[in-house]
């Protein structure tokens, strides 16, 4: 198991295999602002929903959490990728892991 995965574990108390997992969640910096991204994650919730399950995902980009926070998701665990690997050669990139607190909560889309 890598770091990665045993930092998802930990930080969400095992049982991410019954969790509605949201990957590269992301809209073009000329497309920001305009409520793709809260759709798209209202419609993640909904499916995890519809299943039962909770959703999570990991973010590395430190910009993108209030964003999160907007959606009811929050911080359970952050860790780094990057500094134990030589072949890296970038800063190591810190690694936050969220969720929401309660099924159903959506974030506020414009319309």
């Amino acid at each position: 198991m890598g770091i990665q995965n045993a930092a998802i574990e930990a930080g969400l108390g095992g049982g991410v295999g019954n969790m509605f997992a949201v990957h590269d969640l992301a809209a073009h910096p000329k497309r920001q602002g305009r409520g793709y991204g809260k759709a798209l994650l209202n419609a993640a919730n909904a499916k995890a929903d519809a299943l039962g399950l909770t959703t999570w995902l990991a973010s590395s980009n430190i910009n993108n959490t209030a964003f999160y926070e907007s959606c009811g998701f929050k911080t359970v665990r952050e860790f780094s990728v990057g500094d134990d690997d030589p072949t890296w050669a970038k800063p190591p990139v810190i690694l936050k892991i969220v969720r929401p607190p309660l099924q159903r909560h959506f974030c506020a889309v414009r319309t």
